[in-house]
């Protein structure tokens, strides 16, 4: 079952140009939203998240702006009233926003590659995670913080994926890192690097990933 992921970049200084025009193009939800935010960067980034949102829902539904209604589960995992069949998820970072959407259910995750000290992996990651993480002890620091990030959105996603959230701790689950999924469970991991950024998708079915730029 096919999975589309597709990515958005913020452009902070077209926004804060347009921010009143943009603003007003956003379904009702999301502008609610963007209003509260005092940060800006942070409300660029929702907005960013939401114009993508839509091209997605235009394009895939035919749905306007305006139609857009969103609900939240038990856990708080976002879905689109109305239309069960459409899943998506979405995750952002730095200047990257990551949108992934298809029949099944699916998780996503995006991380920007950036210095990360070692210790969170030790206190949040299983004994296994830690040591891949680390590796042989020969690696530079560049090869750690990938392999770091690579574990982090594979476990991000997963919650995601499952719609626990952060009400499940990071090492309350072992993933199977040469066999891509968690530990005794029968979903998958798809993972990519893209440029300084890299990303991690969960779902039941990933042999068949789109990715692309919006």
């Amino acid at each position: 079952m096919k999975i589309n992921v597709v990515f958005k970049k913020v452009d902070a200084d077209y926004l804060e140009k347009n921010f009143d025009r943009v603003i007003n193009m956003l379904y009702p939800a999301r502008r609610e939203a963007v209003l509260k935010f005092k940060n800006k960067k942070a409300a660029y980034v929702s907005m960013t998240a939401g114009l993508l949102l839509q091209e997605v829902v235009k394009d895939v539904l035919g749905l306007s702006a305006e139609e857009i209604v969103i609900g939240k589960n038990e856990h708080g995992k976002p879905f689109l009233q109305g239309n069960e069949e459409f899943k998506y998820n979405i995750s952002h970072s730095g200047n990257m926003v990551m949108l992934a959407y298809s029949k099944q259910e699916v998780g996503a995750d995006i991380e920007e590659l950036r210095n990360k000290d070692i210790k969170v992996a030790e206190r949040c990651f299983a004994k296994s995670e830690y040591d891949y993480v680390l590796g042989d002890g020969q690696d530079d620091n560049d090869a750690v913080t990938e392999r770091f990030f690579r574990v982090w959105t594979m476990k991000e996603a997963y919650l995601k994926y499952s719609g626990k959230g952060i009400s499940v701790p990071l090492d309350s689950f072992l993933l199977d890192i040469e066999n891509m999924c968690v530990e005794g469970e029968l979903h998958k991991f798809y993972t990519e690097r893209l440029d300084d950024y890299t990303m991690a998708i969960c779902a039941m079915d990933i042999s068949d990933i789109s990715v692309r730029f919006s």
